[in-house]
């Protein structure tokens, strides 16, 4: 299928059905998955990634804050066990790759053009990061969607991979489905408990 290179770029290690879940989670509109700390024996990788982080950040003009470090981040219950979104555990032993694998752990800044602190970071997959970027989660979801209909079919896949792309596209529309009613009952909750 051919996609713009935003949507390409944001699904390049997911599945639809997958990327559709994370979105929703990242929306809002379903709840974060559980997440435990990290033990101490990852410690040291988290410590270094800190390092590596601040640095990073700083050569490419992001302003750090004195908040970001080990400690802060340590005390504020950062350093989690799996992706509050993508449900990935996150892999705290040694790169297997420069730059990390889908599992390897990464800062996500909450707001895409603050500095890195304490209070506006988030540990998640890199897979997950990649996804986010600085999109509007809104139009991912739109776009996740709209992947999913006969005018992008019919406008986009090549004839001859019509058949084998309408039976992920079921696949994928039953995966989606699933995960309504549970976002629904979550956008909704608090008006429920409120009146």
């Amino acid at each position: 299928r051919f996609l713009p290179h935003w949507l390409n770029r944001a699904l390049q290690d997911l599945p639809d059905a997958e990327a559709y879940c994370v979105a929703l989670r990242l929306a809002g509109l379903l709840p974060p998955i559980p997440t435990r700390p990290i033990s101490s024996d990852k410690h040291a990788r988290a410590k270094r990634i800190v390092s590596t982080k601040r640095t990073h950040a700083r050569q490419a003009g992001i302003p750090v804050h004195a908040s970001f470090t080990f400690d802060e981040l340590s005390r504020a219950g950062k350093f989690v066990d799996r992706c509050p979104y993508s449900g990935h555990l996150l892999d705290w032993g040694k790169p297997k790759v420069h730059g990390g694998s889908r599992d390897s752990p990464s800062f996500d800044r909450i707001e895409a053009s603050s500095a890195y602190s304490c209070e506006g970071v988030q540990v998640v997959a890199i897979v997950t990061n990649v996804m986010k970027g600085s999109l509007c989660m809104r139009r991912l979801l739109g776009a996740l969607c709209f992947l999913q209909t006969d005018a992008f079919v019919g406008s986009h896949v090549p004839a001859a991979a019509r058949p084998a792309h309408r039976r992920q596209q079921v696949q994928t529309l039953a995966a989606m489905a699933s995960e309504l009613p549970r976002s629904l009952a979550f956008v909704f909750r608090p008006a429920r408990l409120g009146g």
